[in-house]
C-alpha cells in the first residue's frame, strides 16, 4: 500500500532485513525477485 515505488522498495528491504534470519528463504525469495513483485 505504497504510495510510491520508493516507498515500496523500502518497505520490502525492512521486511527482509527484519525476518532474514527467521525466514530466509521468503528473504531470498523476496530479493530475488523483488522487481517481479512491485512490477504492477
Amino acid at each position: 500500500m505504497a504510495e510510491t515505488s520508493v516507498a515500496a522498495e523500502l518497505a520490502v528491504d525492512v521486511f527482509i532485513e527484519s525476518y532474514a534470519l527467521k525466514y530466509e528463504k521468503v528473504a531470498d525469495c523476496m530479493s530475488k525477485d523483488q522487481n517481479s513483485l512491485l512490477a504492477f
